[in-house]
C-alpha cells in the first residue's frame, strides 16, 4: 500500500486530497474536488494494482463510519460516536456461565476502555454508556458488578490528573491455570500477595472436542520393537 500511496500523492489528484488516513485496508479521505474529479480519482486508483479494488462509501446525513467510529461533520469540527454494524449483537459470556471472572468481564473491560479513551461529547458518552449497560443487563450481570467496573475506569481515566507521574509499577508474574470454579479463584487469591497473577484457561477447547486421534496402536505391535 505504501507504494500505491506514493503514486497517489504524486498524481494530479493529490491537490484535492485534504485528509488521508489509512488503517490496514480502511481509508478515511476528505476530498476537496467535485463529483467528476472524485469519479476520475476512483478510476485512477483502481488501475494501480490488479489485485486491489477500492470501493467508495459516502457520508449519510453528514456522518461516515470508519473502523469502530462514526465521524459526524459539524460546522467547525468533526464529532465522534461509537459505531456498530447493523449485524452487531450484544452477546457476551453470560454472568451465570462456568467461566473465570476475567473472561466474563473481558468484553466490558474493552468497552469501558474505549468509552473513556475516545474524545466523546457528553451526549455520545451517555449513549454509549447506556448501550454497555444494556449489554450487561441482557447477559445477566448484576448492576453492582457493572457499576464497580465502571467506577474503576472512571477513577483511572477521569481522575488520572491526581496520580503522581513517573512512579514505576512492579512487574507482575503470570501463571496459567485450568479453571475449575471456586477453588481456582481461591488459589488465585492465595498467589496474589506473592505478585503472581493467575490467567485461567477453560478445560474445554476446540482441539480437545474436535480433534480425534486415529485408533491407538499397541506399542508392542509397532515396528522396530523387539519381542
Amino acid at each position: 500500500m505504501s507504494k500505491l500511496e506514493k503514486k497517489i500523492m504524486a498524481s494530479e489528484f493529490a491537490e484535492f486530497i485534504i485528509v488521508y488516513k489509512r488503517y490496514v485496508d480502511d481509508i478515511c479521505l476528505i476530498w476537496g474536488g467535485n463529483e467528476q474529479e472524485l469519479a476520475a480519482f476512483l478510476n485512477f486508483i483502481n488501475t494501480l494494482h490488479y489485485n486491489i479494488n477500492f470501493n467508495l462509501e459516502r457520508e449519510v446525513n453528514q456522518c461516515l463510519p470508519f473502523l469502530d467510529l462514526l465521524l459526524c461533520r459539524k460546522e467547525d469540527h468533526i464529532s465522534l460516536e461509537v459505531y456498530r454494524k447493523p449485524t452487531a449483537t450484544d452477546n457476551v459470556i453470560q454472568f451465570d456461565s462456568l467461566s473465570p471472572g476475567q473472561h466474563k468481564f473481558a468484553a466490558f473491560n474493552s468497552l469501558f476502555y474505549r468509552l473513556f479513551k475516545l474524545p466523546l461529547s457528553n451526549a455520545a458518552f451517555e449513549k454509549e454508556y447506556n448501550i454497555i449497560k444494556s449489554i450487561a443487563i441482557n447477559n445477566k450481570f448484576p448492576i453492582s458488578s457493572f457499576n464497580k467496573l465502571y467506577y474503576k475506569f472512571y477513577n483511572k481515566y477521569k481522575l488520572s490528573y491526581c496520580v503522581v507521574q513517573g512512579e514505576s509499577e512492579t512487574k507482575k508474574n503470570f501463571r496459567c491455570m485450568t479453571y475449575f470454579g471456586g477453588i481456582s479463584q481461591q488459589l488465585a487469591k492465595f498467589f496474589k500477595p506473592y505478585n503472581i497473577s493467575v490467567a485461567f484457561k477453560t478445560p474445554n477447547s476446540l482441539k480437545r472436542n474436535l480433534v480425534r486421534p486415529l485408533d491407538k496402536q499397541d506399542p508392542l505391535a509397532k515396528s522396530g520393537v523387539p519381542i
